[in-house]
């Protein structure tokens, strides 16, 4: 079949993945529309951890891919995890010449419309028609709120005031925008592979799966395990030539990973490794888990497994039963996988980012094979009737999702453009390479809008980094704000808790440190102040070159006496930002 024809064939789903991309990216560009005049170049940066991996993306548009340290100095220290979506992001971004921004704002476009696709395919495959492979793809793209939480299906055509639960998971960057392309892609190609084993197929998913080391703990990690199942099925089964196949693309994958666990010998090795995982989450033991989720995975993988074993009906393929079998008993192990290695990793990720979507993409793919058996809907029409009422169900679902989110976010979105003014004054007047000490709102900013480091704080917390500096970076914020020795223990047990908790921690207490984690920043916090600032300044081994305080907020209290002898005010910015430069 021509080219032409396949798009005449397809051309419904080509169309409805058209406007779900629409859909998904439609807040990116209407902020910047509501914003007019008062749009500075800041975009919405409305999803989690968006402003780091932008930075990261520019880190690597400036030439530089080994992402294991974006914010600060040295740049060649081992990385607590692989950035290799924000180095192919940042490549392109150069490439392409749309630059760091507007590629990130195409991406939001661009990635649903192809994972929409890779899902549209991945039905057909499992022997979907075209109906079911289009409402299936729509419900993941447009409707995966639901599955994590099948009360807001009650709210969909109630107008008023939404609870905010994030934007559709394909606005974010990254992860899931580029490492859902590896999953969904790889899912496509490994049935493809069950159906007719061939070499070319398996070599190429050992690439696919190889490279997935290098983007997304949460995506290499479950097809791994994925595949380890179907090697041991194929054997069991004697079905030789798939296990071959599965061999070679487990052995093309674990030959490219293995500069991958290179660099991981080389962090676990590292003096600091231990208090940087616990900042980024993971937690030592080996307990099991279970919930209603996993035992309802269970249930429905075994019924799939007996389904393939027994033969029991004839209508969805054998192959079908056992993908979905293995892919339910993967989401078991995955799970559970601390039980093993003893490091629990945030297993959310897998719930939000895999699991859950291809579960629901399951369960539409099962439940519209099943309705399209009833008599009344073997007719055209009504079927026709039934999938246009599921789409304008989803597509206002997910109006509603965003504009939430949105609304939630906008506040935000337009604060930040005030802090344009200051990127542009750093990148015409300070030299390459200064470190600029700022507060975490403003520095996470820096890199994305600048070629310079900030002193390490915010999300720099998740790079092999010791623990002093982010304490140091604290207490310097308290002391500029004027933060006295004599009240420090009131106060980060108050008002300064959540803040430091991030700043020290980072998601360790996920905001809310125990009250001995404060009461013990205070006594270090008091010993800190009995020291001179020139001499903490001077001997600190991430020296800040330039010093920006927000005024709106007071950042800095002190007397001009105080700081005199240590830096210089070299401009006063919108008569807010207060810029200085550390004296040599």
């Amino acid at each position: 079949m021509g080219f032409l024809n396949k798009i005449k064939k397809h051309w419904v789903a080509l169309a409805v993945a058209f406007l779900a991309a629409l859909a998904v990216g439609f807040p990116e560009l209407y902020f910047v529309y509501e914003a007019g005049t008062e749009y500075k170049g800041a975009p919405l940066m409305g999803t989690d951890a968006e402003e780091h991996y932008l930075a990261s993306m520019r880190e690597a548009s400036d030439g530089r891919y080994i992402l294991s340290n974006v914010y600060s100095t040295p740049k060649n220290i081992p990385f607590l995890y692989p950035e290799g979506g924000e180095a192919l992001a940042g490549f392109l971004s150069r490439i392409t010449g749309l630059g760091v921004v507007r590629f990130n704002m195409a991406m939001k476009f661009v990635s649903p419309f192809v994972l929409f696709l890779l899902l549209y395919y991945l039905s057909l495959a499992l022997g979907g028609k075209r109906s079911t492979a289009i409402l299936a793809a729509s419900f993941v793209i447009l409707g995966s709120n639901l599955a994590a939480r099948p009360k807001e299906i009650l709210s969909v055509f109630v107008f008023g005031p939404d609870y905010h639960t994030g934007f559709n998971n394909y606005f974010r960057p990254i992860n899931p925008e580029i490492s859902s392309m590896l999953f969904f892609g790889y899912l496509a190609l490994f049935y493809k592979l069950i159906k007719n084993p061939k070499v070319m197929t398996a070599a190429f998913l050992g690439v696919i799966l190889g490279a997935s080391f290098y983007f997304y703990l949460f995506t290499w990690t479950f097809l791994l395990v994925f595949t380890g199942l179907f090697l041991v099925f194929a054997i069991v089964a004697k079905n030789y030539n798939l296990a071959k196949g599965t061999l070679l693309t487990l052995a093309t994958a674990l030959l490219l990973s293995v500069p991958y666990w290179f660099e991981v010998f080389r962090a676990i090795s590292s003096p600091v490794y231990s208090e940087a995982a616990l900042r980024f989450g993971m937690v030592s033991g080996r307990g099991f888990f279970i919930s209603g989720s996993l035992i309802l995975v269970a249930v429905i993988s075994g019924f799939l497994f007996l389904r393939y074993l027994f033969g029991w009906g004839r209508d969805i393929g054998k192959e079908a039963s056992i993908f979905g079998a293995l892919f339910g008993f993967s989401i078991l192990i995955v799970y559970n996988q601390q039980v093993i290695t003893g490091q629990s990793i945030q297993s959310p990720h897998y719930h939000f980012m895999s699991t859950i979507l291809m579960l629901l993409f399951f369960a539409v793919f099962a439940a519209w094979h099943y309705i399209g058996k009833v008599k009344f809907f073997r007719n055209d029409f009504p079927k026709a009737a039934l999938v246009a009422l599921a789409l304008v169900f989803l597509f206002l679902n997910n109006f509603k999702w965003q504009t939430a989110s949105y609304l939630h976010v906008r506040q935000t979105a337009y604060q930040r453009q005030e802090y344009m003014s200051v990127m542009k004054w750093l990148d015409k007047n300070a030299p390459e390479r200064s470190i600029i000490f700022g507060n975490v709102e403003l520095s996470s900013l820096v890199p994305v809008f600048t070629p310079l480091d900030i002193y390490p704080s915010g999300f720099a917390q998740y790079y092999l980094l010791p623990g002093d500096v982010f304490k140091r970076y604290a207490f310097l914020k308290a002391w500029f704000s004027g933060v006295k020795a004599e009240e420090a223990e009131s106060k980060f047990l108050g008002e300064l808790r959540n803040k430091l908790s991030y700043e020290v921690y980072g998601i360790q207490y996920r905001k809310n440190m125990p009250d001995e984690k404060a009461i013990n920043l205070a006594r270090e916090y008091e010993e800190f102040r009995k020291r001179d600032l020139r001499e903490i300044l001077s001997t600190d081994y991430y020296k800040p070159t330039y010093f920006i305080f927000d005024q709106k907020f007071n950042e800095l209290a002190l007397p001009e006496s105080e700081i005199k002898n240590v830096m210089e005010k070299v401009a006063n910015i919108d008569k807010r930002f207060l810029i200085y430069k550390i004296k040599q």
